[in-house]
């Protein structure tokens, strides 16, 4: 099983290449980036916080105008209210 690197706010890339996504995602409006190693995966999808879209081996997550359910970065909060940009990179080591 491949190992994955968890980027922060607090832990931020030092890559370029993971610098960009962070940039990208922030400009975006984005919250989690996921890039894989391995499985592919299409489509969009949707639950009570987030709209993802999985392109390949990235998967983009914004926040709905209305989630119905908090989430836990640092602490339990509305996402739309406190927590608009880039929060979690995830990407294969």
């Amino acid at each position: 099983m491949k190992s994955f690197v968890t980027y922060s706010e607090g832990y931020q890339p030092v890559s370029t290449k993971y610098k960009l996504y962070w940039l990208v995602g922030n400009l975006l409006g984005l919250s989690i980036i996921r890039v894989r190693s391995v499985k592919n995966r299409y489509g969009i999808s949707t639950n009570k916080t987030f709209k993802a879209v999985h392109f390949g081996k990235h998967s983009f997550f914004k926040v709905l105008k209305k989630p119905t359910k908090k989430l836990w970065f640092k602490k339990l909060v509305n996402i739309g209210e406190t927590n608009r940009s880039m929060k979690i990179l995830e990407a294969p080591r």
